[in-house]
């Protein structure tokens, strides 16, 4: 079952924040996958071009390549972590923009912690490291139940 599917545009402004999503967890769920995914990868080049040369100009006084183009690709760098009622349940810092990620109380995907599935209020939380044009994010929760 659909549990939270949410679309959000990041925007330069939102650089160097969290977006926290609220989604609920009914009891019983014996699985919960995570879908998250960003696009687009990387910023228009005049838009990389002119980042990195902001970058150079504050940063690398003492760096002998001044050319910006040197540098590029740039990436924009979306986040995922989760949390559930009680806390920390995990994070996924990957520059990968289409991730699919499985809790159990068993095992869970690499970052994030196995465990019960509490219900009650969970968090998705975004958190943009590197948004230098529009982003696009898309987080998709899909309770499993075990039937019998």
């Amino acid at each position: 079952m659909v549990l939270f599917d949410e679309t959000r545009v990041l925007n330069p402004q939102a650089d160097k924040t969290n977006v926290a999503l609220s989604f609920s967890v009914p009891p019983g769920l014996t699985a919960l996958r995570v879908e998250f995914t960003y696009d687009p990868p990387t910023p228009p080049e005049p838009v990389a071009v002119e980042a990195v040369k902001a970058a150079l100009a504050r940063y690398a006084r003492a760096v002998v390549q001044k050319d910006p183009y040197a540098y590029l690709p740039v990436y924009n760098l979306v986040t995922l972590s989760l949390d559930d009622p009680a806390g920390y349940r995990g994070a996924a810092h990957r520059r990968a923009t289409e991730q699919c990620h499985r809790l159990t109380a068993e095992s869970a995907s690499p970052g994030f912690l196995p465990g019960e599935l509490r219900p009650g209020q969970w968090q998705a939380v975004l958190s943009a490291h590197c948004v230098l044009c529009p982003v696009t994010c898309r987080v998709r929760v899909i309770g499993e139940e075990t039937s019998y």
